[in-house]
């Protein structure tokens, strides 16, 4: 018996989980039994504290199947037994697994992209990063061509100049003072974060 999932009987919520009341107060009928198994009064749980399946049966109230935990142990364990809600299956999800393919073998830009299928631009990024929608597995595509340097009109400077700033030994204050930017602007030129298609040959023969 200790083996087999006992189902609650109920009608139980979209989860699966049946409610019930203790002491006039309205609670979940796995914790209660959790509780009353291990002679632990329910009003010692937290809120903090999740009562989690280790058969992964949410209509089950087994007390042997039943262990105490946190929700960051209850995500570990949903991640761990592949039973996460992902892609198109997701509650918050506005895209197709079809329209990420399209995402990951693009060439657009991520702006473009955001804009042409309603997302953000950090979802955008999510998606190439392989942060969202992990399981699809297409090649991502970046975009050869990037509106970038002195195509990106948010850009201060010119071509030209990011070159000298890249080559110049003077410091990074100094720099800056010289063309007008800030000192982190001159800082991710230096290192190759922004204006990368313009030094990243001229940083192989530092």
């Amino acid at each position: 018996m200790q083996n087999e999932c006992i189902d609650h009987g109920k009608k139980g919520n979209k989860h699966g989980y049946a409610n019930c009341t203790v002491r006039g107060k309205r609670t979940m009928l796995h914790r209660k039994i959790y509780c009353e198994h291990n002679g632990i009064p329910i009003e010692n749980l937290t809120s903090k504290e999740v009562i989690r399946h280790t058969c992964d049966n949410t209509r089950c109230i087994n007390p042997f199947h039943l262990i105490i935990g946190t929700q960051a142990d209850n995500m570990k364990d949903k991640v761990s037994r592949d039973r996460q809600s992902k892609g198109e299956d997701h509650y918050a999800t506005t895209l197709t697994e079809d329209q990420v393919r399209s995402i990951l073998t693009s060439p657009k830009s991520n702006k473009e992209l955001a804009e042409e299928f309603g997302v953000s631009y950090g979802t955008i990024k999510d998606i190439k990063l392989k942060k969202r929608w992990k399981h699809i597995e297409e090649t991502v595509v970046y975009n050869k061509e990037p509106k970038c340097g002195e195509r990106n009109g948010n850009s201060t400077l010119t071509e030209k100049e990011v070159l000298e700033i890249f080559k110049s030994s003077l410091s990074q204050r100094k720099l800056a003072k010289i063309y007008g930017v800030g000192q982190t602007t001159i800082g991710r030129i230096k290192k190759g974060e922004t204006w990368a298609y313009l030094t990243v040959d001229l940083s192989k023969n530092k």
